[in-house]
Parts: C-alpha cells; sequence; structure tokens
C-alpha cells in the first residue's frame, strides 16, 4: 500500500493557481540518475501552485524529501546504488549486472509497484502521471486507471544506434522476450495483452525530449508525434570545486556515477593511464579504493562546480554525466558499462565531442592515448560547446508546464510541432 511522507509544494502566480491547479504525480525509479533529470521539472510545477508526489521505494523517500516535494512510497524496498541487498549473487561488474539490474527493475519490481500504485490513487488521484521512461510502473498504473500521462525522455533512445548492439537475431529474441514481459505486467494491472512492448506507449499522451537536438537519432525523433522539446537543466546540488589552488596544467575529473562507482577495475585502470599524462586528476572513488598518489581521490565532488574548471571528464556516460559535461562545454572520454551508456558513448562521439574505450579494449595505455588524443585537439571541445549552445535555447521546465497543464484538463493527445532538420555538427 501506498504510504505518504514530507512536506508540500510551494505556490505563487494566485490568478493562475486559481485556473489551472493540478495533481501532478512523478514515478521515478529509486536512483539519482532517474530522480535528478526530473527534478527541474517537478520544481517548475510546485512553483507554478500545482500539487504534486513523487512516488519511489521507502529507501529513495529521504532523498525525494530533501529535494524539497512530498513522497509517495510503492512496491518492494530497494535503491538502485545498493542493488546487492535485493539481488541474490549480483555480479560486481559488467553485463550481467547491468542484465540483472534491468530485470529486477523492468519486471520483478513493477509487479509490487504497480498495485500500490494504484492503490494510493483511491485518496489522491493524480490529473497526470509524469513517467520514468524506462519504468513501467507509473506507466501501466496510468493507463490501467485511465489517467493521462507525460514521459521525460532523458536519455538517447535505441532507435538508430548502431555499432555497440547485439546481432539482428539476439534483439530479435529481445524484443519476443519484451513483449512477453510488457504482457505480463500489463495481465498484473488488468490490461488486454498487445503484440508490442510497452516502450512504445510511453509517448501516447505528451513526450518531453531533452535529448538535444543534434545529439539525437533522426530515425526516433520521427517516430514520437507527441514530442516537445525540453531542456535537458541540472539539478543544483551545491559544492566547491576540488582543484587545487591556480591552473598550472590541464585539469582532468573521473567519476563513474552513483551506479557504477562499484567498477574498482575500470576505475584503477583508467587512473593507471591518467597518471601518464602528467595532469592534474581528480576521481571519486567509492570507500576502499586505493588510488595511484599522484591522483587526488575524492568520495564525492559537486558535478557542476568541478566542470566548471575542468578540461576532460572522463566518466561511465551516464545520461546525467554527459548532460553536465555539454552544459559546461567539456569534452568526454566515456567508459560504458552498460545501459544506455554505450549508446550515448556513441552518440558523444558521433558529433565530435569526445571519445569512447569499450570494456574489452580498457587499458592504461588505451585511456592515456585517448586523453591525450582529447586534450591534444580543441575540436573536441569546440563541439561540446557547440551542444551547449543547442542546450541554452531549449524552452526550459518552466516553459513546458503548460503543456501538461493542457494535458490535465484535456485528456488527450497534445501533438508537437513539425520536427526541424538540423545537420550534424562536428562529426569526425
Amino acid at each position: 500500500m501506498g504510504v505518504e511522507t514530507g512536506g508540500g509544494p510551494s505556490s505563487e502566480l494566485v490568478s493562475r493557481i486559481a485556473l489551472t491547479k493540478m495533481r501532478i504525480l512523478f514515478v521515478t525509479i529509486p536512483g539519482h540518475g532517474h530522480f535528478y533529470p526530473m527534478v527541474p521539472l517537478v520544481r517548475a510545477c510546485s512553483d507554478l501552485g500545482h500539487e504534486l508526489k513523487v512516488a519511489s521505494t521507502a529507501s529513495f523517500a529521504p532523498t525525494i524529501e530533501e529535494a524539497g516535494f512530498s513522497a509517495v512510497t510503492i512496491g518492494p524496498d530497494w535503491h538502485q546504488s545498493r542493488p546487492g541487498e535485493v539481488i541474490d549473487d549480483l555480479p560486481p561488474t559488467g553485463s550481467g549486472r547491468t542484465q540483472a539490474v534491468g530485470r529486477f527493475f523492468s519486471s520483478i519490481a513493477p509487479r509490487q509497484g504497480i498495485p500500490d500504485l494504484m492503490d494510493s490513487f483511491s485518496s489522491w488521484r493524480p490529473d497526470v502521471v509524469v513517467l520514468d521512461p524506462v519504468d513501467p510502473t507509473g506507466l501501466l498504473a496510468a493507463m490501467a486507471s485511465d489517467i493521462p500521462f507525460a514521459t521525460p525522455m532523458y536519455h538517447v533512445p535505441m532507435d538508430g544506434i548502431g555499432g555497440l548492439h547485439p546481432s539482428a537475431e539476439a534483439e530479435t529474441a529481445a524484443e519476443a522476450r519484451r513483449v512477453q514481459v510488457s504482457n505480463e505486467l500489463r495481465e498484473v494491472a488488468g490490461i488486454p495483452p498487445k503484440a508490442f512492448p510497452l516502450n512504445d506507449e510511453i509517448a501516447t499522451y505528451l513526450l518531453f525530449d531533452m535529448v538535444p537536438p543534434s545529439f539525437a537519432p533522426l530515425s526516433s525523433r520521427l517516430k514520437w508525434r507527441t514530442a516537445h522539446t525540453m531542456r535537458p537543466d541540472m539539478y543544483p546540488i551545491g559544492g566547491e570545486a576540488p582543484w587545487d589552488g591556480n591552473k598550472e596544467r590541464p585539469r582532468v575529473l573521473l567519476t563513474m556515477g552513483t551506479v557504477f562507482h562499484g567498477a574498482h577495475d575500470v576505475l584503477l585502470e583508467t587512473a593507471r593511464g591518467l597518471t601518464k599524462g602528467g595532469w592534474e586528476v581528480v576521481a571519486t572513488v567509492p570507500d576502499g579504493v586505493e588510488l595511484p598518489v599522484e591522483i587526488r581521490a575524492e568520495r564525492w565532488v559537486a558535478l557542476d562546480a568541478a566542470l566548471d574548471e575542468c578540461d576532460l571528464l572522463v566518466t561511465h556516460g551516464g545520461w546525467g554525466s554527459v548532460m553536465a559535461a555539454f552544459h559546461h562545454g567539456v569534452p568526454m572520454l566515456l567508459l560504458p558499462q552498460g545501459a544506455d551508456q554505450p549508446r550515448q558513448a556513441l552518440r558523444v562521439r558521433s558529433v565530435g565531442a569526445g571519445l569512447y574505450i569499450l570494456p574489452g579494449e580498457l587499458s592504461a595505455e588505451s585511456v592515456f592515448s585517448a586523453a591525450q588524443s582529447i586534450l591534444g585537439d580543441d575540436l573536441f571541445r569546440r563541439n561540446s560547446e557547440r551542444i551547449k549552445d543547442e542546450i541554452t535555447v531549449m524552452p526550459g521546465p518552466r516553459e513546458v508546464v503548460s503543456l501538461l497543464e493542457k494535458l490535465g484538463k484535456e485528456k488527450r493527445p497534445i501533438v508537437g510541432p513539425p520536427l526541424e532538420f538540423t545537420a550534424p555538427t562536428g562529426a569526425r
């Protein structure tokens, strides 16, 4: 059963509130990389006077409340940064770990989360549900309850991305499995089976496309008739830059994010490579990991402050890290470990804003060579700055709240503007 905790929304613009105030429920996987991209939109809705809640697990409720929002707890209790607490025999790294975690949040957890969320609607029924794009819980609960929904798309979609994916035979088998799991979850929600996976339904009413135009695969953007652009604003977390004194040499930040920080072998081998360049290197590392003495190790850094004075970001390639680098016009060396990271890595290279190294090719020498190439060629930074310029002119979260208001009032799909074709920038 859903359990409500936490505070409440702020309000302003009284005349607007009187006309448009709605109940909006956001649903997120219990992970910072899923919730933080939503926060600017959640905050914009709150600032404009709407009543809102955020649904996730009990372990994630404190994070929601620290951001200033009311939490509704649903589903089995787990946290994306600690999946070993609920998944037996979880591999420490690699594709096996990624697949096990993905299977848990996309297939196992929703079996309890869907009825919990639907039960919460009996005491607090939202006008609109805003979905996590990879979590079927909110989608199915909304569909079963006849509530319109919107999806912020904060990762590079799979369509149109080649080179880093399985064979056609493997993908066909995976698609069949997705349809099977989708229909099992539809049954949980009391929805008849269909011949296609749930992914195909996330844009039924309204989709906020947060992917910068030239960074997005064109084939994916063409199929979303309800797509409206929204700037991928960052969730501001305060803190000081980790750099020492005046800048005397190139500055490199190494971080594997909040989920893949357990890839200790990747961190250590990458760190060894970065010591070869004589650069100033700061790395975020979990407890118990010792890096070469030439590298400053931190448990956590304020990414926004660190990137202000950074020349190269070396990272796994999660959405938040990639967008943070683009916000600052910083080039990247990506070390994709799974999930959506290979797709983002390929797109970063395609727009000339960085390079990537696949797991089987990682070595101290390959890291040093790639980092040296990026730092030695200003074109990588200039291409990242081009994406920064694109992001700057995208409509912000506050500007698109009116679309949610329209959806809550009309309860029908909000068709987006015609697609504008953008020439690729800086392809190498």
